[in-house]
């Protein structure tokens, strides 16, 4: 906090100095103010930052998630570069403690791995669930900032790593050298390799049944070109959707069918990618928004911003771009028709409307559907207060920037000082809501963490390999606290089976969640996917492993 802290005082003092000279000549004296300023706050941070690491690892992950939520700092260090990034979800970086990822992974009989003598860092232990009947493996282990997994066969998946751009393979718990693919990513941020998901698919009578592989990422012409201080000469490309060929050893023949716009700012991209029981490709999106701050989007006014949009609920505001939303294409990137006689989108006949199947989105990683009733469902995170679990009905308005969770939004970008809402208002219809025509409808949340958690992926596991309990149950992660959450469904399969003190859809604190609790300690899980196999995978974005749950 206090390297944060340095960087604000800085700015401020920076921005004070310059407003009270008003002439040219000072401007190099006020940057050196400021510079100091921040370079003797910073050190002092840094140092306790140090401290607390070989301490409790996860209390500073806790305490940059939680407070610093969406600020940036970066250190460099004459052979690394390192990037500390809280966005109060994901991207909790700590890339000077082990960069090269080998003593941060614990190995199969749990211990670590110190393949470099000199570096001090934290035993991490394995993770644990609370069914004494099950046990948690490791998989595979040395991944970099992993994000999302997808099986191509048993014993065989591709993962993404979110900064490098590469699609690492893993087969039979082996990770390969040599990445499947390597993409050219932005990776500001939440930017980077960000979703990918397998089907097999005729898209072709000629060819017949193939597997396809489509993956989302923040496409760059190099790694990282969005790193600069100048969001007009670094943007990436876009956000985009290709749909790959899986050859069994190689992805051939990409094609892109889904172009959105991306920044200025570099958070709320979603990213996270399912193929439907219909075939089609749901992707869901954040809206892009990074105007919480002046420097994310120059000399920007909110009317200017891209919250400011009627895909997040602003009656006269911009009209949809892609973003905000849960979008649904086919697999060559045609709108999913809907509406009457099947015959435009769900909400619309023109693009890009025609292809949202949701809208009100905030950002999130989470989307699963259920193998009995085939409904989607998706995990959202709030601004500080207000994470959702929703069941997403063709044209669902989740409601932001409205609403968030059952609380109303008083202020178009909140960033409290502290998680959880504290006022007395609560809200089940939110007034003033973009329709787009009546084909829009909200509804509230099936769950709702008062105190955001970053809630991040969803799974189904629709086997009953782990146990007939958990047969069709769902399942969600967390960032803030690291757990794995169990989620039963009622009979009807359209809510969650919630009771006690969960009765009224909200966790309102920690205590609150002890019964949903199913394991803990994964070291911030990007993704859970079901294998082949029946068992629960498990991704581990900081720690860099793959872990999975079975019988003992």
């Amino acid at each position: 906090m206090a390297i944060s802290g340095g960087f604000i005082i800085g700015a401020i003092s920076n921005k004070k100095c310059l407003v009270d000279k008003k002439i040219a000549d000072n401007v190099t004296l006020c940057n050196i103010i400021s510079i100091t300023l921040i370079a003797g706050i910073g050190i002092i941070g840094f140092t306790s930052i140090l401290m607390l690491i070989s301490a409790n690892t996860s209390e500073v992950f806790f305490e940059l998630s939680a407070f610093e939520s969406n600020y940036l700092t970066s250190y460099t260090a004459p052979d690394r570069e390192t990037t500390l990034i809280g966005t109060g979800l994901i991207d909790v970086r700590l890339n000077f403690i082990n960069e090269d990822r080998k003593a941060y992974a614990q190995t199969a009989n749990e211990s670590v791995d110190h393949t470099d003598s000199n570096l001090n860092v934290p035993q991490i232990p394995m993770p644990n669930v609370t069914d004494p009947n099950l046990k948690v493996e490791l998989v595979a282990s040395d991944l970099k900032y992993p994000t999302t997994m997808a099986f191509v066969g048993k014993d065989d998946l591709l993962v993404l790593e979110k900064n490098n751009g590469t699609i690492k393979r893993i087969v039979n718990g082996n990770l390969l050298d040599e990445p499947i693919l390597d993409l050219n990513v932005a990776n500001k941020i939440e930017r980077g390799l960000l979703g990918i998901d397998v089907a097999r698919q005729t898209l072709d009578n000629a060819t017949g049944e193939k597997t396809y592989v489509y993956v989302y990422y923040t496409q760059a012409i190099k790694d990282g070109d969005d790193m600069c201080s100048t969001f007009t000469l670094c943007n990436p490309l876009g956000n985009r959707i290709y749909r790959f060929e899986w050859t069994g050893n190689e992805l051939i023949n990409p094609n892109l069918i889904l172009d959105l716009p991306v920044g200025p700012g570099a958070d709320h991209n979603g990213g996270v990618i399912k193929v439907g029981p219909d075939g089609n490709i749901y992707a869901l999106v954040g809206d892009g928004d990074s105007c919480w701050e002046d420097k994310y989007c120059s000399t920007s006014t909110y009317e200017d911003s891209v919250v400011n949009a009627e895909s997040s609920n602003v009656p006269t505001g911009n009209p949809p771009d892609g973003r905000g939303g849960i979008l649904s294409i086919s697999p060559f990137g045609e709108p999913m028709l809907g509406g009457e006689n099947k015959t435009t989108g769900i909400l619309a006949d023109h693009s890009p409307l025609n292809k949202y199947f949701a809208y009100g989105v905030r950002n999130g990683f989470g989307l699963a559907f259920d193998p009995i009733s085939n409904k989607l469902w998706d995990s959202e995170n709030g601004p500080g207060y207000g994470d959702e679990i929703n069941i997403v009905e063709p044209g669902f308005n989740s409601g932001w920037l409205r609403v968030m969770g059952w609380w109303p939004v008083e202020n178009a970008q909140p960033l409290p000082p502290e998680r959880g809402y504290f006022g007395s208002k609560m809200v089940t219809i939110p007034n003033n809501l973009e329709t787009f025509a009546d084909k829009g409808r909200y509804s509230s949340p099936e769950f709702a963490w008062n105190m955001s958690v970053g809630v991040t992926a969803l799974e189904f596991l629709k086997n009953d390999t782990l146990g007939s309990q958990y047969q069709n149950d769902l399942f969600a992660a967390d960032y803030n606290n690291d757990y794995l959450y169990n989620f039963k469904l009622n009979e009807d399969r359209n809510r969650l089976d919630l009771d006690g003190v969960l009765a009224d859809k909200v966790a309102n604190n920690n205590a609150e969640l002890d019964d949903l609790v199913f394991g803990q300690g994964f070291g911030i899980a990007t993704d859970i996917r079901e294998g082949p196999d029946g068992y629960l995978y498990v991704l581990s974005h900081i720690h860099g492993n793959l872990y999975r749950i079975v019988p003992k």
